[in-house]
């Protein structure tokens, strides 16, 4: 899985969408961390952040727009 990072310089600032971009610009403020968001009634997880939570968690990543994914439900957080 590509990491966050090396997606957005690929692309470019420009071909990322709004919350793409946010994350790529908080990913790179803090590398050393796994970074989850909460996107509407979701947990979700990007980049080599949906790998580390697929693994651990044992949920899928997939692909959506240009990074992978990880998500979990809110009301499913304390499974």
């Amino acid at each position: 899985i590509p990491s966050v990072a090396a997606v957005a310089s690929d692309l470019g600032a420009a071909a990322l969408t709004p919350l793409e971009r946010q994350v790529a610009t908080l990913k790179a403020s803090n590398p050393n961390c796994v970074l989850m968001f909460e996107v509407g009634y979701r947990y979700t997880f990007f980049g080599e952040d949906a790998a580390v939570a697929a693994a651990e968690l044992n949920i899928w990543a997939y692909k959506k727009h240009h990074f992978f994914v990880a998500s979990v439900p809110t009301h499913r957080l304390e499974v």
